[in-house]
């Protein structure tokens, strides 16, 4: 009986798993975050640093990279903010860092 119990409360576990990962449905029209990540894309502008805010230079000061070496920048014009992107090497690593037009730390990715 102690037996039958248990295999009855595995199968249902079985169907509740199974069901709920078939309920979890993709949006088809959904962008990707590959189709996200060239949009951003196009839409990077390669800029001089004399170009950038003097607020997002401040900015970039403030923070903990000041040390790091600039090796591009980008501006990026998305659809509801303009953003700044420094292309740095700290330590060996290549990060990506964006700010807003005020200056403000927004993203770091590492690229390396």
């Amino acid at each position: 009986m102690k037996i039958a119990r248990k295999l009855i409360a595995s199968l249902m576990l079985s169907f509740v798993v199974a069901g709920a990962a078939f309920a979890q449905t993709v949006d088809p029209n959904a962008p990707t975050d590959e189709a996200m990540e060239q949009e951003m894309q196009s839409e990077k502008t390669a800029i001089a640093m004399e170009e950038v805010p003097a607020e997002v230079q401040d900015g970039l000061q403030e923070t903990n990279i000041q040390t790091a070496e600039v090796e591009e920048v980008y501006k990026l014009d998305l659809t509801d903010e303009t953003l700044y992107e420094f292309v740095v090497t700290s330590e060996g690593v290549k990060w990506a860092i964006q700010f807003d037009t005020e200056g403000n730390y927004v993203n770091k990715k590492a690229l390396s």
